[in-house]
């Protein structure tokens, strides 16, 4: 079975500051689970960012379901870190189907399974069809869970996010 992520020897940071991730080398099963836990500060969101393929690496190898994060991107599913107070004019309906657009071509529209698959994802966490608007941090966090959800990925990332 293919590793779920299999980082070796990574280094990372943002410049020209000192690494934040210095010889970090880890490898999880292809069946496995991983949380990251630790304090304020302690890279947690820098490597998920590595991991996503939105922050490289200095040093290092990171292979994500067997492939380098850029290309294994369509297959993970992230729910980002939220600001609170922050304000989306956005139904929940509208974020789920986000989760989508990799699916998508330039200026394709939604099709009939997009809607069904981002309906179903906000059925599962209890959104279902209020359409309430994505405003709340609460909201913003399980309508971001949808979004991730609806892409149908095989591994699944999320910063802290309320409950």
């Amino acid at each position: 079975m293919i590793p779920a992520l299999e980082i070796r020897d990574l280094t990372v940071g943002y410049a020209p500051g000192p690494p934040v991730l210095e010889d970090v080398s880890l490898t999880v099963p292809g069946d496995g689970f991983m949380a990251l836990i630790g304090p304020n500060g302690g890279g947690k969101t820098t490597l998920v960012k590595v991991i996503l393929g939105l922050l490289r690496p200095w040093s290092g190898s990171v292979i994500v379901l067997g492939l380098p994060p850029s290309k294994a991107a369509p297959r993970v599913g992230y729910v980002p870190q939220m600001v609170p107070g922050r304000s989306f004019p956005v139904t929940a309906l509208d974020v789920a189907l986000m989760g989508r657009l990799g699916s998508t071509g330039p200026f394709r529209r939604y099709t009939a399974d997009d809607r069904a698959k981002a309906m179903e994802s906000l059925s599962f966490l209890g959104i279902g069809e209020r359409g309430r608007s994505a405003r709340t941090r609460g909201c913003c966090c399980s309508t971001s869970r949808s979004r991730a959800s609806t892409r149908r990925p095989r591994r699944a990332s999320s910063t802290s996010c309320p409950s």
